[in-house]
């Protein structure tokens, strides 16, 4: 009983993470193909990340050049 209760829990679990993984793909993939810019920034108000359309937007050549950098207020 003890075995099956453990097997049924690590199968959920494995489900569970798994569709986590496909949720996080999906959204993921919109933001990095939207045709909005999108910033993500830190409780400091640095950025740790942009998408490409933004640093389109504000003239960065990649993220790496924008994310370490304060976000626009």
């Amino acid at each position: 009983s003890s075995f099956t209760f453990s097997f049924t829990a690590a199968s959920t679990t494995v489900h569970t993470v798994a569709g986590l993984r496909d949720s996080v793909e999906n959204w993921r993939l919109l933001v990095e193909n939207m045709n909005e810019g999108v910033a993500v920034r830190d409780e400091n108000g640095i950025l740790t990340y942009v998408n490409d359309r933004l640093c389109e937007m504000l003239g960065y050549g990649s993220p790496g050049e924008a994310i370490g950098r304060p976000a626009l207020a």
